[in-house]
């Protein structure tokens, strides 16, 4: 995801991986849309792997949006 300023005070960073939002495991940028769409409630708790931790971040938002942009995640190749 990137990062902007509104993602870093939500304590979203560019290296995180959001696991869940609203209490739905989520695993695509679409499924991300869709459970954020479920809903007109400015609230959202997004649970996130910062590589280390699983972290459970909440805040209110204009329209769902904290400014991230999403993409499907990708593990990284495994080395031979």
């Amino acid at each position: 995801m990137t990062e902007t300023r509104e993602s870093a005070g939500f304590g979203v960073h560019k290296d995180d991986i959001m696991v869940a939002l609203d209490g739905i495991r989520v695993h695509s940028a679409i499924q991300y849309r869709a459970v954020r769409a479920m809903s007109d409630d400015p609230r959202i708790t997004v649970i996130v792997w910062d590589g280390r931790q699983y972290k459970q971040v909440q805040g209110s938002f204009a329209n769902r949006r904290f400014g991230a942009t999403f993409g499907d995640y990708r593990p990284p190749a495994a080395k031979p």
